[in-house]
């Protein structure tokens, strides 16, 4: 099977693979911060007032499969998307780092960094408006892409035995972080 879309070049599996493109994501509000406003569609998160860094899970969950998603980040400079599985931290601290369950690609001013061990601080020669994300399950990775020019940014490998969820979380920048829908 192969996607036909802007994936096309980076993204093809076979026959025996389950691949799901693209996916309509919606945030789950029983996980969002409560100084988070979601949208009315539940798509898109701002914060209300000045806040710290806060996230929200996507209502769906896989643990199967192949799946892609993309999210607008648009200008702002804090943020972080990825997957983490059903059982991380949500009520205390956590560092969103693989050994914790998160796979998070942050942007924190001009860096873009992963907590993976060791921190990997990523070179990003063009700052994307656009993220893709794409989770093979059964090969264990979560793969970050820009998707306005379908660059890699980074893969996550890790034995994955336990149900993810998208995870967004951004700072208080005024723009919107907006969940995509892509149509084939």
């Amino acid at each position: 099977m192969k996607y036909e879309g802007k994936l096309s070049k980076n993204i093809k599996t076979d026959s025996k693979s389950c691949f799901r493109v693209p996916i309509k994501l919606k945030l789950n509000p029983d996980t969002a911060h409560p100084r988070l406003i979601l949208s009315s569609d539940l798509t898109a998160i701002r914060p209300e007032r000045f806040v710290q860094w806060h996230g929200v899970l996507a209502s769906q969950g896989f643990n199967t499969g192949s799946h892609y998603w993309e999210v607008e980040v648009g200008r702002n400079t804090m943020w972080s998307v990825g997957v983490v599985k059903a059982s991380v931290l949500r009520k205390a601290e956590f560092t969103p780092e693989p050994k914790s369950g998160a796979w998070v690609l942050w942007r924190l001013g001009e860096e873009y960094t992963t907590m993976s061990s060791p921190r990997t601080a990523l070179p990003v020669p063009v700052k994307p408006q656009r993220l893709g994300m794409y989770l093979n399950y059964e090969a264990g990775q979560v793969t970050l892409y820009n998707a306005d020019d379908m660059s890699h940014l980074y893969t996550f490998r890790d034995k994955l035995s336990e149900k993810l969820y998208p995870y967004f979380s951004k700072g208080c920048n005024i723009e919107c972080m907006q969940i995509v829908h892509l149509h084939i």
